[in-house]
Parts: structure tokens; sequence; C-alpha cells
């Protein structure tokens, strides 16, 4: 569950609680909810009689006057124990951080107790009630030193619940939702991020994290998937961002944010791949299924020879979370999830680790060599016997395309290199299925630096070719795209329209 999801649902519950105690605390005679300071004994109802609202008040404390719950339950129990004056933990974990929703929670049901019904008073029998074998026993300690113990039974066929008072030997009936903090595991306490969320500033606004680096390896992966940042993308990020006001700014296809360096190497597409570096910030899980976990725990959970690891690599800190084994919680499919932010073994919902199984050519930029018209200096096309060498000056509306010495038409050559360009990986391949020199190849050079791209198409099919960036297998096209663009090289250099699609 995500951790914004997770803060809302518990603060929504612990509100609502909240506002009911409140409401009941309203209802009380006046000595009731009164601090230690003004009556040290007067917290605890003595009598059963409902008030207005047909209501019988138990007790009623302020929520910060809770010292301790020990709770016995099914799944083995806690306890809760105030620590400051703001602050609790779990006993036996002092070290290991709350969730601060679950505690509010907690502590806000734990301070006071409505029934709805007297059931019973002195009772020679609790197994009609499920108070024989109780689902939870509670005992809480408040500073006035007063001591109340409860015991939970049945859920009533009305949706209440069977409440055993053990100080005063009497049966009520409450609300069904008043229990259930008594209920859970104690990991429902602890904090569940598995890593840390996104910082913000002092307006409360997310600083993106500098996240350089992105991994995915593993025996789940033939292949791993590795992402880079694109020194080009940084300095004309850096280039814009020192453009003082008024100043006209250049007008620049804004190169790939991130760069693929496995399975291909590829530019990752700003608009399908915008957001992902940011997947595990804030990441939370379903459960802790271990807070100290051994290593024995580890190889239990397979995490000793993870399925898969993903790694982060930011301006600050490097994030390694490792899946182990599957498993089903709650109804869901899951993974067993560590963490360098957290000491602990995590159950964690399988719906969040799905990037890596996704097909990465949907993931690589449509255009396989981003770069502006301008900054080219020669561009050569190989087709079988036949070589064009076209060179380029000036730029802008002074740009100069000659070909064999001659000038030809700029506007044509402007919708040729748009044909060049957009040209799809429409199916994926495996790096190294296909061999062979491509059939037609472009190489571009440049003006302002040494790097040269070269872009290969291999013939592989009757109807199909690989495109082959730099060496590195990207995927396949039709060849109806290939047929296109020897048609439109034909067409241009004849001075006829070119063709604008394929």
């Amino acid at each position: 569950m995500s951790k914004r999801l997770r803060t809302i649902i518990i603060s929504s519950v612990a509100v609502l609680l909240l506002l009911a105690a409140v409401l009941v605390v309203g209802l009380l005679p006046q000595n009731l909810g009164q601090s230690s300071s003004q009556n040290a004994s007067s917290s605890i109802s003595q009598n059963d009689v409902p008030d207005e609202y047909g209501e019988i008040p138990i007790y009623a404390f302020n929520s910060d006057q809770l010292l301790m719950a020990e709770v016995e339950n099914k799944l083995g129990g806690f306890t809760l124990v105030k620590k400051g004056e703001d602050k609790y933990v779990l006993e036996g974990m002092e070290d290991y951080a709350l969730n601060s929703d679950s505690v509010t929670a907690i502590t806000t049901n734990a301070a006071q107790l409505s029934a709805t019904k007297l059931i019973s008073e002195h009772p020679d029998d609790l197994e009609p009630y499920g108070l024989a074998e109780p689902i939870a026993k509670v005992k809480l300690s408040f500073d006035t030193g007063e001591v109340v113990e409860i015991w939970i039974g049945e859920t009533s066929a009305t949706g209440s619940k069977y409440i055993y008072i053990k100080s005063s030997d009497k049966i009520y009936l409450t609300y069904g939702g008043w229990s259930s903090v008594f209920e859970y595991r104690y990991t429902f306490y602890l904090d569940m991020t598995v890593v840390d969320d996104i910082e913000t500033d002092e307006d409360g606004k997310d600083i993106d994290p500098h996240v350089k680096k992105i991994s995915y390896f593993g025996k789940g992966l033939k292949t791993p998937i590795i992402l880079e940042e694109n020194p080009e993308y940084i300095a004309e990020v850096e280039r814009l961002d020192a453009v003082e006001d008024g100043e006209k700014v250049e007008a620049k296809v804004l190169p790939a944010q991130y760069v693929f360096l496995s399975p291909f190497k590829a530019d990752a597409s700003n608009d399908s791949f915008a957001g992902k570096q940011y997947d595990y910030f804030g990441l939370t899980a379903e459960e802790i299924y271990s807070p100290n976990p051994t290593a024995k725990d580890f190889k239990d959970c397979g995490l000793d020879d993870p399925y898969m690891n993903i790694e982060l690599v930011t301006a600050k800190r490097t994030i390694k979370i490792k899946l182990g084994g599957t498993l089903t919680y709650n109804e869901k499919p899951c993974f067993y999830v560590s963490s360098s932010d957290r000491d602990s073994i995590f159950i964690v919902s399988s719906e969040y680790f799905t990037f890596f199984k996704e097909d990465m050519i949907d993931y690589m930029s449509a255009i396989v060599v981003n770069v502006m018209i301008d900054d080219i200096k020669d561009l050569t096309i190989q087709h079988g016997k036949d070589k064009y060498v076209f060179e380029t000056t000036g730029e802008g509306e002074d740009l100069v395309i000659r070909y064999n010495g001659k000038k030809l038409s700029t506007s044509e050559y402007r919708d040729l290199y748009q044909l060049i360009m957009l040209v799809y990986c429409e199916e994926s391949v495996e790096p190294g299925q296909y061999k062979g020199d491509g059939d037609f190849t472009i190489t571009y050079t440049y003006r302002d630096k040494e790097k040269v791209d070269v872009v290969e198409y291999v013939k592989v099919a009757s109807r199909k070719y690989m495109i082959r960036l730099n060496g590195s297998d990207l995927g396949l096209v039709r060849s109806k795209y290939v047929d296109t663009l020897a048609l439109g090289i034909t067409e241009f250099i004849n001075g006829r329209d070119v063709p604008s699609t394929y």
C-alpha cells in the first residue's frame, strides 16, 4: 500500500474515533474526563446510568494520560509504553520507529469507553459472549494511577462487541470499531516505510531527489535493466537555468533525461519514463515479516539469493531494494522485501514491482538519434552500393545543404530529416538475436563534438529490419519504413517532394 493511502485510511479512522470520543466526553458528568491534577479517581464511572443519548459512560481520560497499554490477543499481543511527553514505544522494540497514525488510533480508543447496553452483572458464564477465551485482553494504565482491565469477546448480531470490565465484573456491549486497535499484530504499530519518502523543503514542497542511475538485476531478468542520467540533459537544464529574465533562449529539443545502458543503448523517452525514477520513494509495506531479521529469516524469505535487486544511485546515497520469494497476504500477491533504508523484512504488494517485467521498448525514445538539424556537420547514408553525403552549414533560416557540392532545397531536406528522425522500434529483440551488417546505414557527424552516431538497418525477414544504434540492437521496424526512406532520398536528390509518412 502506498504511504499516502495508508496514512489517509488510518488518519480517517483516528479522526472519526476522536470525534466520537470528544462527543462522549462532552456528554459525561462534569467530573468525568478531568485531568489527574484535578481529581485522581473520578475518571471511572461508578454507575450504569445512560446519558441522554442512551450511552453508558464507563470511563474517560485524555488520550495523553495513557501510560501503558498491555495487550494479549490472538496474534500474540504487545505492550505500548509512554516514554517522555509525546512519545510511545513498543516494549522490547524501543529503537524501532512507530507509525504515528496507528499510535494516535490506539491512544484515542484506549482513553475513553462507553457502552451501548449493560448485558450482565457478576456473570456466572462468560462463554456465550466469547469472553471465556477472549479475542483480546487489555490492561490500560493511566497517569491518575487508575488501571482498567477489559476483555474483548465476540461480535453481536447487531455488529456491537461484547466486553467484560474486570474491576466491576460486568459485561457490556460497545461499538464494534472500538476494539479493533487491540486486535492487531504488534507490527501494525510499527513504521511500515520500506524506503524513505521524498524530502520536503521548509514550505512543505517536495524536493526531487537527484537520481543518477537506476539498475534492475537478478535471476528474475535475462538481461539487466540499467538507466543512467544523460550528461547532455544536465548541461541543457543548467544552460536554461542560467538564462537571465528577458534574455532570448535558443530553441532546442530537450535531450533525453535518462539513457539506457542495458538491455540496449538508447535514449529513454522523456514522456513514458517521466517520474519512474521516483517509484520507490515512500514505498510502504502491507506488513512487517520480521523487524529484526536473522540470517535464517533472510534465507527463508529468499532474500539471500534475491529474485530481483533494485538500486537507485542518488546524489546523496545509494538505495538498495531486494525482492525475495512471493506469498499471498490479505488476498494480494506480495514479495518479501528488504531495503538499505531499514533493517526489517517487509511484505510488500507486488503491484509496486511491475516495471522490470515490462517491455523496455515501450520506454525507449521514438527518436533514435535526438539531435537538432543545425548541429549536424555531415549526414552520410549508405544503401547497398549507393552512398550519399549531405553537408550542412549555417543554421536556422540560413541553413545550407550541399550534395556533391551542389546546393539543394533546405525545406525538402528538413522533410527528409524529419522522416529519418521519426522511426519507431515496433518490436523488441533479444540482444545478439540477429547477426549481419546493415543493408541501410546512416552516419551522423557533428559540428561541435567528435562523437559519431551510426544507425544501421539490418534485414532480418522479408518485411522486417532490425535497428542497430552504435552497435546496440534496439528493435524491429517494418521494411516499409526503409523503402520509404530510400525513396525519400532519391526524390530529394532529384528535386521532388519527399514523402512525409510511411
